[in-house]
């Protein structure tokens, strides 16, 4: 046959496609067909079943009821180390570095054992360092130009940043240090005081600041003006007749007299109330001495 020729499946007088005598059934030689609408409503109602059933009924039975019970809290077990919080609290000492166990040699290729694990600096060791800021009355940085050795070993190393504060005399800037930071970051507590390069005297020299100056300045020239307005003053004395009257020039420049002469004792009294202040300047070199420690009572 050259022609297309199709098959169809026909029962009943009805035509059905390939697989859709799947969709029927029969019973007691009687023919029933099955709505698939019919099954989609069906479907649903028993899956929604089926989800309840298995939420209630899966899972541990078991589980008790904690509610109002004591709960044990949980507890860092001793096979887990615990790691101290690196916080300051005063107990540390004073002038003792610690030492690595560790350490390079002077040639660099030499590893030192040491057996020590700290070292304290002896009082009286001293080392050259140099102002990185200004210093006055207050917070004072300076740094180590040359290692602070004992017995031959660095304690302190050059380049350690110090930290203390200065306090302002009549002619020279105490300093007193309290931190040495190290090139790698570790700090230790320390006290050490500042001698001056020159004498090799406690506290640095440096130039007086402030108001002091001026006032003492002003107070010397109103002393001198005193001085002259009653210099110009005309020498005047009692006669037969009686006092002689002074002249309106005395007068005016005998109160001018005494009105320079009292301001200059007021700024006389206020220079020696205030306080001095010493300032000296960035880049200054000084030596660097160790001090005892200071008792707790201090």
């Amino acid at each position: 046959m050259s022609e297309e020729s199709r098959v169809y499946i026909e029962k009943e007088g009805k035509v059905f496609r390939w697989g859709q005598e799947a969709y029927f059934k029969t019973w007691n030689g009687l023919k029933e067909t099955v709505s698939v609408s019919r099954l989609k409503a069906l479907a649903l109602p028993l899956a929604a079943i089926l989800a309840v059933l298995t939420f209630f009924f899966s899972g541990d039975r078991e589980a008790a009821d904690m509610r109002g019970k004591e709960m044990d809290v949980p507890t860092v077990s001793q096979d887990v180390p615990v790691i101290a919080a690196p916080i300051y609290d005063g107990t540390e000492s004073v002038n003792q570095i610690r030492i690595p166990r560790v350490a390079t040699g002077a040639l660099g290729r030499i590893k030192v054992f040491n057996l020590r694990r700290s070292s304290e600096i002896p009082v009286g060791s001293e080392a050259k360092a140099v102002l990185v800021s200004g210093a006055t009355d207050g917070i004072v940085k300076a740094k180590l130009v040359s290692a602070l050795a004992v017995d031959g070993e660095p304690i302190l190393p050059e380049g350690a940043t110090l930290f203390g504060r200065g306090k302002s005399s009549e002619e020279r800037l105490f300093v007193e240090f309290q931190k040495a930071v190290f090139p790698s970051g570790e700090s230790f507590p320390i006290r050490g005081q500042a001698f001056d390069v020159g004498d090799k005297i406690l506290g640095l020299k440096g130039s007086v600041v402030g108001r002091r100056t001026k006032k003492m300045g002003m107070a010397v020239g109103f002393g001198v003006l005193g001085g002259m307005a009653d210099a110009l003053q005309e020498t005047s004395g009692s006669s037969f007749f009686g006092h002689q009257k002074r002249s309106v020039r005395d007068a005016a420049l005998a109160g001018a007299s005494k009105a320079a002469l009292d301001q200059s004792q007021v700024y006389l009294e206020e220079m020696k109330n205030s306080p001095n202040i010493i300032e000296v300047k960035k880049g200054t070199e000084f030596y660097l001495i160790i001090d005892e420690p200071k008792r707790k009572e201090e």
